[in-house]
C-alpha cells in the first residue's frame, strides 16, 4: 500500500439516521394522545412521537411546536409536525387566521376539531352536518359507544370503521366549502381535520 494511502479507523461508529418517516404529534389532551398512541401499537413503519402539551390553547401549542422543531432539527430531524386541538376555544376567525398563518410559516400542520375531538369518533358511525356543542357530541357518541368517557381508549373498537370516518370528514369539509365558508373557520361547525393526519400516518406506513 502506498504511503500516501488513507488509513481508516474501522472501529469508529457512524451515527446513521433512522430511514423511517418521522412524525411528531402534539396533542391538546390525553384523549387525543391515547388515540394516536394506538397507531404506534399497530406497528406502522414510521417513528411516531406523541405528547400532550403543557399549555393547551392553540397559540401556546404552536409556540411549543416551534420549540420542538428547533430542538429536533439540531438532534435528529423530523418529517412532519402536527398540532391536534379543539377549535371551539378560538372566539373569532381573525384569531384562527393568525394561528393558521403562523403554523404555515413554521411548517406546522393543524388537525383541529370543531367543537371537539369526539366528533372524529362519531364520524366513524354516521355523518352529521348540524351545528353541535361538545356536550351534544358526547351524548350522540354514546348512542354507539354507551360506556364512553373522556380519555377512554376506543381506537380498537372503532378501527374497522376508519374508512367511513375519513369519507364522512371529507364530505363534511366539502359541505362547508359549498356554503362558501372557506375562510369563516369558527362557523365551520361541525368539522374535523383529524382525518388528514390519520391519512398521513397510514400513507407513511
Amino acid at each position: 500500500m502506498s504511503k500516501h494511502s488513507r488509513h481508516f479507523n474501522h472501529s469508529r461508529k457512524i451515527k446513521m439516521r433512522d430511514p423511517r418517516k418521522r412524525i411528531y404529534v402534539l396533542c391538546e389532551g390525553k384523549t387525543e394522545e391515547g388515540y394516536f398512541e394506538s397507531f404506534r401499537r399497530r406497528g406502522l413503519n414510521l417513528r411516531l412521537e406523541v405528547q400532550t402539551a403543557k399549555h393547551t390553547d392553540p397559540d401556546s401549542m404552536l409556540q411549543s411546536a416551534k420549540q420542538i422543531i428547533s430542538k429536533e432539527e439540531l438532534e435528529s430531524g423530523f418529517d412532519e409536525m402536527w398540532c391536534v386541538f379543539d377549535l371551539d376555544v378560538l372566539a373569532t376567525d381573525e384569531q384562527w387566521r393568525l394561528i393558521y398563518s403562523s403554523a404555515s410559516k413554521h411548517h406546522v400542520r393543524l388537525a383541529y376539531s370543531n367543537p371537539c375531538f369526539e366528533l372524529w369518533y362519531y364520524l366513524h358511525f354516521t355523518y352529521v352536518s348540524k351545528k353541535l356543542d361538545s356536550r351534544t357530541v358526547l351524548s350522540m357518541l354514546r348512542t354507539y359507544l354507551p360506556d364512553y368517557e373522556k380519555n377512554k381508549d376506543v381506537a380498537k373498537a372503532i378501527r374497522q370503521q376508519l374508512s367511513k370516518a375519513i369519507a364522512n370528514a371529507k364530505q363534511l369539509s366539502e359541505y362547508h366549502n359549498q356554503k362558501k365558508m372557506e375562510r369563516r373557520w369558527t362557523r365551520r361547525n361541525p368539522e374535523t381535520a383529524v382525518h388528514e393526519l390519520v391519512q398521513r400516518l397510514l400513507l407513511m406506513d
